[in-house]
């Protein structure tokens, strides 16, 4: 039979099912399991709340600017790498101006060397053509135009091309590609505007390099960078995201356009040949009214970049006016925007110039966001565009994602937190409820099931031992019930048996002729007998609550009396301790007093007072017994009479015997050594005892655990009985050792003070030696009595 089978069957199963007390039942509010739930669900609606303000308060904004920087750092990519590409070309014409400026004026091998250089295997897809473009007769004396110019055809081949020389043509030292160049320090360079180049018919751009021999300048070396390859270029940065980004040069003219349709046209020069080139900013605008605030924004900081004022304001002006005069296709406007340019040519920072945005897109037809970049060395500019739904969409996404996922974990999470609470707590708690319960409602003992080894299975454990001590109580109570029982019905016979004493002892002592008075410790007088009123003429309530001796004794000798005893023990001592310190002296005019009676009549009496003690012999109060001395004259003992003849081992051993309990009670070992021989000694019996009592239950006061030990040895050269008793207590402090039997009785009752002077009236002596936590020795010398010579007298 297993633990959770056992039962045991109490006996409060035989109480009747409507007489059982009802369980109470708990609420499911107040219950522990009500607690816990909403404990767990409110902390995880806090987990719930706080990782959704983390998510759209906090982590949305984030992903928003995280996809703007996104959004950025494509618009930096795309600047970088056409650096990167206009960096290759921009190198390439520094190499053929520092070679020309080395080589002897040969054209057969510029005509060698160049074409080489032109035509390296990494650069054949960007680069359209290039060459030399000598000053006026620096080349060759003769020859005012003597440029060599190669260009690429439409096989990829290098073709040399003459026409830039030909007499009647428009020559190319006016032209715009040209002049800035002039004004540059050796191993600088300048890009030009875009162009439909007219004899190959190729969309590009020039880079122009300086030719110094020594500090003359000799001419420029041009790289022509093919402009075709710019929109898949810009095309593949961006992707598959929604957005597009164009190109334009420092005069608001496209370069790229994802619809090259949208920003081309067709143009004549000024020998009315028609050709192909890129449309202006304000044309698109004025074309397509939405595209009119990029256009608004962008001329704006052309125009801003063009009118900065600085230190060398004067300069600049200068050298734009010398380059509108030079050139024949730059006017004053552009002119300034070129010397300034030049001047900030060093400036080689990818810079963002303006993010804003606009809210119907040409291309996009939604709100989007524009950012302007610029681009070093050339001064151009890539403006990225994207749709504004599309960033927040895109966060929009990913907080809905990680929100959905979160809450998905953080249920799974609860459901897993409440069943494992349900599995290790509440199933548990709800199996010891209703084993207890039905413990309670059908008076048997139903062991808990321990289960694991934790706390729950530690409270089962102990619960299970308390209820089996319970069990054993409830036994060892049903005995002690039934043995209660018996002791009460023999108490009540006894009872009956003690009132009709009682009743007998108080109608004899009413019928005689004494008066007895019960005192407290302190000599309050509690009850008297009817003995009172016919002997003294006091009725109960005339003495009851007042102190004895009261009024009853004549006043002189009552100072008589206390004259004696202060000449006697050397102390002043009134009311009724006169009576407690030197009670029975032995002699007759002590216990034979003159009692005042109500009616004012004196009466000679004999006095008797002894003490009451407990069963721990302290003193709880007195008795007094008053008998009229001429009518019993015979009831007065002489002082021989109280002087008898002890058997101090026989009264150790007594003594020993009533206070054994006081041992048992304190678990102190107690014991006593006795001669072999027995010890005699002269006096009162009761005296004598109760000095012993005292010393001995002032010991078992001193002492908590340890041991008590009464020692009797005799000292013949002395003549006298030496009686020592030792405790293991917890001392006397040396100053009240020294005062101990100066004092009167302590609150327990026991007076040490009574004792000495009974001790000293047997001709003996007591002292006391101590030791704070060690313990105390009390030592009595009586004299000895001889067994023979007593008999013999």
């Amino acid at each position: 039979m297993n633990q959770n089978e056992q039962s045991t069957e109490l006996n409060g199963s035989n109480t009747p099912p409507h007489n059982r007390p009802v369980p109470p039942q708990s609420n499911w509010p107040g219950s522990l399991r009500f607690k816990l739930g909403v404990g767990l669900v409110a902390l995880f609606l806090i987990l719930i709340c706080s990782n959704l303000w983390l998510i759209w308060y906090r982590g949305l904004p984030l992903l928003i600017q995280q996809n703007k920087e996104l959004h950025r750092q494509i618009g930096e990519n795309i600047v970088t790498e056409l650096s990167a590409q206009f960096m290759q070309a921009e190198t390439l014409a520094k190499d053929i101006a520092n070679l020309m400026e080395t080589l002897p004026n040969d054209p057969e091998l510029v005509r060698a060397t160049i074409p080489k250089l032109l035509n390296l295997e990494s650069m054949r897809g960007i680069i359209a053509g290039g060459g030399i473009w000598p000053e006026p007769f620096s080349f060759d004396d003769s020859t005012e135009r003597a440029s060599m110019f190669w260009g690429r055809t439409l096989d990829n081949k290098l073709k040399f091309y003459d026409e830039y020389n030909a007499a009647d043509g428009p020559g190319y030292h006016n032209e715009e590609w040209y002049v800035p160049a002039t004004f540059l320090d050796d191993g600088n360079a300048y890009w030009s505007r875009s162009y439909t180049d007219p004899y190959s018919l190729q969309p590009m751009v020039t880079c122009t390099v300086p030719i110094y021999k020594g500090l003359v300048l000799q001419g420029v070396a041009t790289v022509d960078l093919k402009l075709e390859g710019l929109v898949s270029l810009v095309a593949e940065r961006i992707g598959e995201r929604r957005g597009y980004a164009f190109v334009i040069d420092r005069n608001n003219k496209f370069i790229s356009f994802p619809d090259p349709a949208m920003v081309v046209t067709a143009r004549q020069d000024k020998t009315n040949k028609v050709f192909t080139d890129f449309i202006y900013l304000d044309e698109l605008a004025n074309q397509l009214t939405s595209f009119r605030p990029i256009a608004d924004k962008l001329n704006f900081l052309s125009h801003q970049s063009s009118t900065i004022v600085n230190r060398d304001a004067d300069q600049i002006k200068e050298m734009a006016k010398r380059i509108a005069e030079r050139s024949y296709q730059i006017d004053l406007q552009e002119a300034r925007l070129i010397a300034h340019n030049l001047f900030l040519n060093n400036d080689k920072k990818i810079n963002v110039l303006e993010s804003f945005e606009t809210e119907d897109d040409i291309l996009l037809h939604s709100q989007s966001n524009v950012t302007v970049y610029s681009m070093p060395h050339t001064h151009w500019k890539v403006v990225t565009v994207f749709p504004v739904q599309d960033s927040i969409q895109t966060a929009l996404d990913i907080s809905q994602s990680v929100t959905w996922g979160s809450l998905t974990i953080i249920a799974l999470w609860g459901l897993a937190c409440a069943f494992f609470l349900w599995k290790v707590l509440f199933s548990r708690l709800r199996d010891m409820t209703d084993r207890i319960r039905l413990s309670a409602q059908d008076g048997r003992e139903l062991p808990l099931n321990l289960g694991a080894s934790d706390e729950l299975g530690l409270l089962a454990q102990w619960y299970n031992h308390r209820t089996r001590q319970l069990q054993q109580a409830l036994r060892s109570a049903e005995v002690s019930t039934e043995s209660l029982k018996r002791e009460n019905n023999e108490h009540k016979v006894t009872a009956r048996l003690l009132e009709r004493s009682l009743s007998l002892q108080r109608a004899i002592l009413d019928s005689a002729n004494l008066a007895i008075l019960t005192m407290d410790k302190d000599g309050r007088i509690q009850n008297c007998n009817s003995g009172a009123t016919k002997l003294l003429g006091y009725k109960e309530q005339d003495l009851v609550g007042k102190t004895f001796p009261h009024s009853l004794i004549d006043r002189e000798q009552l100072d008589s009396f206390q004259a004696s005893i202060k000449q006697h023990y050397d102390v002043t001592i009134s009311g009724f301790r006169l009576f407690t310190t030197a009670l029975d002296q032995g002699d007759n005019q002590e216990n034979e007093w003159i009692f005042t009676c109500k009616n004012g009549a004196k009466r000679q009496v004999l006095l008797s007072i002894t003490a009451v003690v407990n069963q721990r012999h302290a003193i709880e109060g007195w008795l007094a017994v008053i008998a009229d001395r001429s009518e019993q004259p015979q009831q007065v003992a002489s002082p021989g009479q109280h002087a008898n003849l002890i058997d101090l081992s026989r009264l150790v051993q007594e003594v020993h015997a009533e206070t054994l309990h006081l041992a048992a009670d304190h678990r102190i070992e107690f014991g006593y050594n006795l001669p072999r021989q027995d010890v005699f000694i002269q006096g009162d019996q009761d005296k004598i005892k109760q000095i012993l009592l005292n010393i001995i239950v002032f010991a078992f006061n001193a002492t908590s655990k340890g041991s008590i030990d009464i020692t009797l040895s005799t000292h013949h050269q002395t003549n006298t009985a030496h009686l020592q008793i030792t405790d293991t207590g917890h001392g006397i402090d040396p100053d009240e050792c020294q005062h101990l039997f100066d004092k009167p009785a302590t609150a327990n009752g026991i007076d040490m003070q009574l004792t000495k002077q009974w001790v000293q009236r047997h001709k003996g002596h007591i002292s006391v030696e101590s030791a704070v936590g060690e313990g105390t020795s009390f030592r009595v010398v009586f004299p000895l009595r001889d067994l023979h010579s007593q008999t013999n007298a």
